[in-house]
């Protein structure tokens, strides 16, 4: 399409006889100019005309379906959609029926032909796209290849430039998702995030060089600068924070969360890391959950162990099973396992024993190679080194040992430095701590039991002991005529008999006697000066006790201070006189 006009000479005169331009001039043929912008050869963009009607020429870069479309060779001659924009080179130079489109730069969108609801800023993005709708391309060469996917967003200079088919991607950086080819809602943000994933689903990386090598590595997600970096095949791995699990190559289901957190992880799997250099030099260790900063920071290869608080379980290496809640919990520990610490400090100094539990802030805090010691109670076994098998219950319980003190029982006691299998109950008699003023001991009462020995007590150490329980009588004989009892012998008199007793014996000699006779009566005869006493009843000097009933039976004891003997236990009437 042209532009043509007549310049005359005017009355009178020569009138103009050159135009001046940008680049050269121009002078009438015949008077004749002629201004176009060359729309057969679309030279300026296939709706950039200048339209003559009348005297009046006007310049249009618009056509009547609203399509501006501006630059060399852009737009097409057939193009039959409405509401697109063009602006640069060869920029949808192929659209026909598409519409709604954006292209602003060289070459970008050149390919489209009935494509939708898109937008293409930079050179040759969105180049290859024919059909596809709704995807957003900005940047140099971004989403280029893109031919067969809808509804990706990609900015930045070739984010997305190896997409083919993939769907529903959103980029924003250089090169973020740079060789992915038909990869599907994956969200890649900043610096070459996620730039080796070719065919991943539904990967997240936010943060420079963030998932940069995932591929294959199914459900990632990375937010910071350099997380998950290397992870090239695991699976189901989140890391948030500065390099949180950047040496992760093809570990499993781990999550971190923090400043270096599981950074030198490789293979390990099932790992759970919150808190800046938690589990930091942790390689192949598995199903390990540490939360705090430096919580099991040195941990390379553990496994199944717990750290909650500051720097909880920091020392550990490679042991197993382990549990340490609280700030410096189990910090020292290195050889050991299947301990637990819970308390600020606990078990803080313990660097190879196993299956220890500590309860309480500083308990067990000295170091300790012990095994299978149970302490509960603030600075509870708090000097014990090498000891095992100790229980101790009680603030400061267990205190005193400070070496190898074995099988010891501590309830709110201190025990005793260098003893072994000692219990403790309490520390002496009183109101203040790890003392007590009564005691009462229940299913005693009513219970009787063989081997009997009387229980002492040192008053002085509270030390508990046994004193050998003779028996009351040593023999048992039947008696049917007048006899003289002999000190600790028991009699069956059989029949109506007088029993004499001993003359002056020891203190505490006892004679038992039961009457079995159907008949007649039972005689005991005290000797000279003795009394005999049963109940509230006493015999005159060299007197007597005296039963007619069958089965009447009497327990008597001397006493040599009273010159009596005592009943301390009688069944039956007896009559004394």
């Amino acid at each position: 399409m042209s532009q043509a006009g007549t310049i005359s000479s005017g009355s009178g005169g020569s009138g103009i006889q050159t135009i001046d331009g940008d680049i050269g001039s121009i002078t009438p043929t015949a008077g004749v100019v002629t201004i176009f912008a060359d729309q057969a050869a679309n030279n300026s963009g296939q709706t950039v005309l200048f339209s003559n009607s009348g005297s009046t020429s006007t310049f249009n870069v618009t056509d009547s379906n609203q399509n501006t479309l501006i630059g060399h060779l852009a737009g097409s001659s057939t193009v039959s959609g409405s509401n697109n924009t063009a602006l640069g080179a060869s920029s949808l130079s192929s659209i026909s029926s598409g519409s709604y489109n954006v292209a602003i730069g060289p070459q970008s969108l050149a390919a489209a032909t009935t494509v939708v609801n898109s937008i293409a800023i930079g050179e040759r993005a969105l180049y290859s796209t024919v059909s596809d709708v709704d995807n957003v391309a900005v940047g140099h060469l971004s989403l280029t290849n893109l031919n067969g996917g809808s509804g990706s967003v990609c900015v930045g200079t070739q984010a997305g430039a190896s997409m083919t088919t993939g769907n529903q991607n959103s980029t924003c950086g250089h090169q973020t998702l740079y060789k992915c080819t038909v990869g599907q809602s994956n969200t890649a943000i900043g610096y070459q995030s996620l730039f080796n994933t070719l065919y991943d689903n539904g990967q997240t990386a936010i943060g420079a060089n963030a998932g940069y090598a995932a591929n294959g590595a199914y459900n990632l997600t990375a937010v910071g600068y350099s997380a998950l970096t290397n992870c090239s095949s695991g699976t189901d791995n989140s890391a948030v924070g500065y390099t949180c699990l950047f040496n992760t190559t093809n570990g499993n289901r781990n999550s971190g969360l923090g400043s270096n957190c599981l950074l030198q992880n490789t293979t390990g799997s099932s790992n759970v890391g919150v808190g800046a250099f938690s589990l930091y030099n942790n390689t192949s260790g598995y199903n390990n959950v540490a939360i705090g900063d430096s919580a099991m920071l040195s941990s390379t290869t553990c496994n199944s162990c717990v750290a909650i608080g500051l720097y909880a379980l920091q020392g550990s290496v490679g042991d197993a099973s382990n549990t340490a809640v609280g700030n410096s919990a189990a910090q020292n520990i290195n050889g050991g396992a299947q301990n637990s610490a819970y308390g600020g400090n606990a078990l803080n100094s313990l660097q190879t024993g196993d299956n220890n539990v500590s309860i309480g802030y500083q308990s067990m805090n000295a170091p300790l190679s012990g095994y299978y010691n149970t302490t509960v109670g603030t600075l509870s076994l708090n000097q014990i080194t090498s000891g095992n098998y100790n229980t101790c219950l009680g603030y400061i319980a267990g205190g005193n040992y400070t070496g190898s003190e074995s099988y010891n029982l501590c309830l709110n006691s201190q025990g005793i430095a260098g003893e072994s299998n000692a219990l403790h109950l309490g520390d002496g008699n009183g109101t203040g701590y790890n003392q007590f003023s009564q005691a009462f001991i229940c299913g005693i009462v009513g219970n009787t039991v063989s081997n009997t020995a009387f229980v002492t007590i040192n008053q002085a150490s509270n030390q508990l002991g046994t004193q050998s329980l003779s028996p009351i009588v040593t023999a048992w004989t039947d008696e049917a005529i007048n006899f003289n009892a002999a000190p600790g012998n028991g009699y069956f008199d059989t029949a109506a008999l007088t029993a004499t007793l001993p003359t002056a014996p020891d203190q505490g000699t006892t004679i038992q006697f039961v009457f079995t006779a159907s008949s007649g009566s039972n005689v005991l005869q005290a000797g000279t000066g003795d009394f005999i006493q049963i109940g509230n009843a006493v015999s005159s000097a060299a007197g007597t006790a005296t039963t007619s009933m069958i089965g009447s039976a009497v327990t008597l004891t001397y006493q040599t201070a009273s010159n009596t003997w005592w009943a301390t236990s009688s069944m039956g009437t007896w009559v004394t006189a």
